[in-house]
């Protein structure tokens, strides 16, 4: 899996196991959005480093790497759901800002008479801001899930690792008596 700018390929559609392997279609991407699908396998995440926060200052070095398992089959229904997600929810997510700013200036206009113009301009850079911390938010978000890095299901892996180290631990204390 590599892109350069968005373009190449990436893992979309994961499916995260209890034991650890994952599931995931490989897609040929331009810009980020999916355009054929190449096949979908199963395979192992691999981390290194730890994973800077979303509002560290440092990059931090952090490494994710895929052992591929086998090549499993996959179906219509999880190509067309990547589409989807891919080409109509993602701009609707993030265009859903600019729909609602339309929405605000028409309601000023039309119920309070504001100018609804002037006070869009007057205070755009507020806009902007606002505009660029949900885009951002929003687009590391995906990126994290598009890479299988969603932090819930990695979490809840490290916590099934420990309690099995920590069972046993209990079992091999048991049977030592």
């Amino acid at each position: 899996m590599s892109t350069h700018h968005g373009f190449g390929t990436m893992f979309y559609d994961w499916e995260h196991f209890p034991e650890g392997d994952s599931e995931a279609t490989k897609w040929l991407v331009a810009g980020f959005f999916p355009i054929i699908p190449l096949g979908r396998v199963q395979l192992q995440v691999h981390t290194s480093g730890e994973k800077p926060s979303f509002f560290s200052l440092s990059l931090g070095s952090f490494d994710i790497s895929y052992d591929v398992l086998e090549e499993v089959p996959t179906t219509f229904f999880r190509i067309m759901r990547t589409y989807v997600k891919g080409w109509i929810l993602t701009p609707v997510v993030l265009l859903a800002p600019m729909f609602i700013l339309v929405a605000i200036e028409q309601y000023l206009l039309k119920v309070h008479g504001i100018n609804a113009q002037k006070f869009m301009s007057e205070n755009v850079g507020w806009f902007v801001v606002g505009e660029l911390v949900y885009f951002g938010v929003v687009v590391a978000s995906i990126l994290d899930k598009a890479t299988g890095r969603d932090t819930r299901v990695l979490s809840q892996r490290v916590r099934h690792s420990e309690d099995d180290e920590s069972s046993s631990d209990d079992d091999g204390a048991e049977t030592g008596r």
